[in-house]
């Protein structure tokens, strides 16, 4: 998506799950760590609404995102 062309918001759902196992059992060459995961998604979950800016920073809005303190950029 070109980051001057489009300013509307899109939304991308961001569903729970629950973590029944979780298992690391190394790392990967590259850093990385391997990993066994057993999960269930959950009927339950978030809206992430998201738009591209033109000057390319990142901004999160809202009170309740986690480090922002209630205070607005």
């Amino acid at each position: 998506m070109n980051a001057s062309a489009d300013t509307s918001w899109s939304e991308w759902p961001a569903p729970a799950k629950l973590n029944l196992f979780l298992r690391i059992p190394g790392r990967r060459a590259d850093g990385y760590h391997l990993l066994q995961t057993v999960f269930r998604l959950l009927d339950w979950g978030d809206t992430i609404r998201l738009r591209t800016r033109s000057d390319g920073r990142v901004v999160r809005h809202g009170s309740s995102t986690p480090g922002s303190r209630g205070r607005r950029p």
